[in-house]
């Protein structure tokens, strides 16, 4: 991956996360972007010991615009149902399934609050 197509993945996913007002990328690709952030840094810093100092390039429009065009944006909208209700994708569930699904997610978000600080 080159830097200009990882800042405008991680540019769109930032638009998404602010879009929906919660961060809802996967641990694994979050990691993912990390490790190749922390590489292609890596051999910048190697490379300017070769070729001198430069600055990594900005991702350009249509780069930003391939990343955000990735992300299902239509699909993220708020469905709405009959009599003006927002749709919840729990209200199918039976209401055992309900209470398990929402019990993991507590879990989840009590094992997740320690890194998110």
């Amino acid at each position: 991956m080159r830097w200009q197509e990882l800042v405008a993945a991680e540019r769109a996913l930032d638009e998404m996360s602010e879009y929906l007002g919660q961060r809802l990328v996967h641990p694994e690709v979050e990691e993912q972007l990390s490790v190749c952030r922390e590489k292609i840094l890596e051999l910048h810093i190697g490379a300017q010991a070769v070729a001198g100092t430069f600055a990594l390039p900005e991702p350009t429009e249509v780069l930003l615009e391939a990343a955000r065009n990735r992300i299902p944006w239509d699909d993220l909208k708020p469905t709405e149902v009959p009599g003006n209700k927002q749709w919840n994708p729990r209200d199918g569930l039976h209401a055992t399934v309900r209470e398990e699904v929402e019990a993991a997610e507590q879990e989840w978000l009590a094992m997740l609050a320690p890194r998110l600080g």
